[in-house]
């Protein structure tokens, strides 16, 4: 397990960045990975890492094979978007600044 570009959100090791869609500027924006992980467990560990990483889990919830999380930290908003699809699992995480919702 690793940080990426967001210090405060941890990935699986099983993930790998998929550099060409992620976009981030001064700790916000998107950052897109990708592997052959189940996308429940994915969520699992993004609800048990999140919350060690003193984020605050808001809402969950599951849509046509998707699971989206939504966390909250001081004046950050992180939502992780799983996507299972036959060729592996695609995560996006975003984090923005809560001002500009």
């Amino acid at each position: 397990n690793r940080y990426f570009d967001f210090n405060d959100v941890l990935v699986p090791g099983d993930l790998t960045k998929e550099t060409k869609e992620s976009y981030i500027t001064n700790g916000h924006g998107r950052l897109v990975l990708g592997g052959r992980v189940k996308g429940e467990s994915l969520a699992q560990f993004f609800i048990t890492s999140m919350y060690s990483d003193g984020w605050a889990a808001l809402n969950q919830y599951k849509y046509q094979g998707s699971i989206k999380l939504f966390f909250k930290k001081s004046e950050r908003i992180a939502t992780i978007l799983i996507t299972e699809n036959p060729l592996g699992t695609r995560v996006e995480i975003w984090v923005i600044p809560l001002g500009k919702i």
